[in-house]
């Protein structure tokens, strides 16, 4: 089928759900159509155009968002006699590929056109075609677009992707839109691992009520929790009382990270050892080496030093089913030298200007004297 097009072309894009999923426009305005009905089944909508196409334009098209089941259109022209008449082709664009949905001959003055139409979405135009009396003037007055009840989804498969099993989630949407029979209830009626994928409602709207949200229809939040390492599946299914789809949900359990914490030490006197220098997640069994055994030497989990001098420490925790490896090094110090501490334990709640002085009280475990300094004696100042 030939298609012509000329100086102008008339596009009618599709707006938001608020305009139930259809728009008209031309080179000078947009218009949007008027909802007629919204609370019941069936849903439609109406453009009331007045556009002219004249000698110069042969081709109206109105882009849809929803199939529609039903087409209806008003034309008015100029035509007169038998000789000076317009046809009108109604087709469908699939892929820029379009087909004849309906012919219409001989229209005089003003005519109505009736036909049902079955568009799914898979078509994102229908046509308008003015094919003879191309030297007349002919005007839409008005096109109807009858939507069909449907549920369609945006994807049929929601793949959450590698996730942390046991404490690890991740959230995605669920969207779809729908205008659904007057009977239904638009609700999520099957989640067959709801441990794992979890959902914020199974309610998307009220019976027979028409829900329209910005530029989707619907959307619904599910999360996704791997209690194990592995593939996780589910199917998840959206019914409205007379239709029913169903989305596979998938996502991988993946193993925990390993964590290796090490004990605040980094000097071990010769003479002494240090048990579990280290530790891991889960009470993983850890591993040690030494970069240089002659001075710190591993036996099992403790470390033994024999002479003065450093050497690195290597933690090493093998990967289990349910966690990945993890290594760690820190370096520590071998010394004969004792290790003293300093233990301290004293209220001073109790010094007031111009009271009593108080006695000082640490100990060093090594019974050595312990001296005291003061870093403001303006304020409180070391006597003995």
């Amino acid at each position: 089928m030939k298609r012509f097009n000329l100086l102008k072309l008339f596009i009618l894009i599709a707006t938001a759900i608020t305009s139930i999923g259809v728009s008209a426009q031309s080179s000078s305005h947009q218009r949007t159509a008027n909802i007629v009905n919204e609370t019941s089944a069936p849903y439609y909508a109406i453009f009331n155009l007045n556009e002219t196409l004249d000698l110069c334009d042969n081709n109206l098209d109105v882009t849809l968002v929803y199939p529609c089941n039903k087409i209806d259109y008003q034309v008015k022209c100029n035509a007169l006699s038998s000789f000076n008449k317009i046809k009108i082709d109604v087709s469908t664009d699939e892929g820029k590929n379009y087909t004849k949905l309906k012919e219409h001959g001989n229209i005089k003055n003003t005519s109505w056109s009736s036909f049902d139409a079955q568009i799914n979405t898979n078509v994102n135009k229908v046509a308008f075609l003015k094919t003879e009396g191309s030297s007349i003037d002919m005007n839409i007055k008005q096109i109807k677009f009858t939507i069909a009840p449907h549920l369609i989804l945006t994807s049929e498969v929601i793949d959450f992707g590698n996730v942390e099993f046991n404490g690890g989630n991740r959230n995605k949407n669920i969207e779809f839109h729908s205008f659904y029979n007057a009977n239904g209830e638009l609700k999520i009626t099957g989640n067959t691992n709801p441990n794992v994928f979890r959902i914020t409602t199974t309610k998307i709207a009220d019976k027979g009520k028409l829900k329209k949200v910005n530029t989707s229809d619907y959307a619904v939040q599910m999360s996704f929790y791997p209690n194990a390492v592995g593939e996780h599946s589910a199917i998840v299914t959206i019914s409205d009382g007379q239709f029913t789809k169903t989305i596979t949900l998938k996502g991988v359990g993946t193993k925990k990270a390993q964590t290796i914490t090490w004990k605040n030490t980094k000097q071990i006197c010769i003479g002494e050892t240090l048990i579990n220098p280290a530790s891991a997640l889960n009470n993983a069994t850890i591993t040690y080496s030494s970069s240089n055994p002659e001075i710190i030497a591993v036996e099992d989990n403790t470390l033994r030093p024999l002479t003065e001098g450093k050497a690195t420490i290597t933690a090493t925790v093998a990967e289990t089913d349910t966690y990945f490896g993890a290594t760690s090094t820190k370096e520590f110090e071998s010394t004969n030298k004792t290790l003293q501490s300093i233990s301290w334990e004293q209220d001073f709640y109790n010094l007031r200007l111009g009271g009593n002085n108080i006695t000082l009280n640490a100990t060093a475990s090594s019974q050595m004297d312990v001296t005291y300094t003061s870093d403001n004696e303006n304020i409180v100042k070391i006597e003995g």
